[in-house]
């Protein structure tokens, strides 16, 4: 099971509200309940972000810039199929 669909389970059991990284504003304004939510919104954030971060990290160590920048123009190319 990834990391994140448990940190859902653990949030929604424990009536915690499951902040992202876009809700910066909801953490500011509600906190969190206690330092199990904390934890879980942390072990969250890394269950979700994580591949990506490791896929830069690994680009990054073994192929240099190249395939970095690669990586970067295929996440915004736009395909269209014109029929």
């Amino acid at each position: 099971m990834d990391m994140w669909i448990a940190t859902l389970i653990i949030s929604v059991l424990n009536g915690y509200f499951v902040y992202s990284i876009l809700s910066f504003q909801l953490i500011f304004e509600e906190g969190f309940k206690d330092i199990t939510h904390i934890v879980v919104f942390l072990i969250n954030q890394f269950g979700v972000y994580g591949p990506f971060i490791a896929a830069i990290f690994t680009l990054i160590v073994f192929n240099r810039k190249k395939d970095l920048n690669g990586l970067f123009r295929q996440m915004v190319k736009l395909r269209v199929d014109l029929k």
